[in-house]
């Protein structure tokens, strides 16, 4: 699974069942793919303010919204996923280390 996922472009993330945070999320940002997340009630970006990922507000919007991304696009913003997610870790593993080592 690692292997396909980490020779994707954009993963599609669909939320889910009873809560819109999902594991597909977390598989796509450790692969180093762009999430495509639906955006219902913001959720994600509730969750994670200032997150790059490429959100839709319904599964046929996917499609055209991916073919408008240009190779140069598709870097570019595969580079501000990997780097937020690394920044996001990062950050993450301060504050526990801080609030543990108080």
């Amino acid at each position: 699974m690692n292997e396909i996922l980490s020779s994707s472009e954009f993963i599609p993330c669909p939320n889910g069942f009873v809560h819109p945070e999902t594991y597909r999320l977390y598989e796509a940002l450790e692969c180093g793919c762009i999430p495509v997340v639906e955006n219902a009630y913001k959720y994600y970006d509730r969750l994670f303010p200032n997150n790059p990922f490429l959100k839709i507000d319904k599964w046929r919007d996917a499609q055209n919204m991916i073919k408008k991304f240009t190779d140069k696009d598709i870097k570019k913003k595969s580079e501000n996923c990997k780097k937020w997610w690394k920044d996001y870790k990062n950050e993450l593993q301060n504050f526990f280390n801080n609030t543990i080592n108080i």
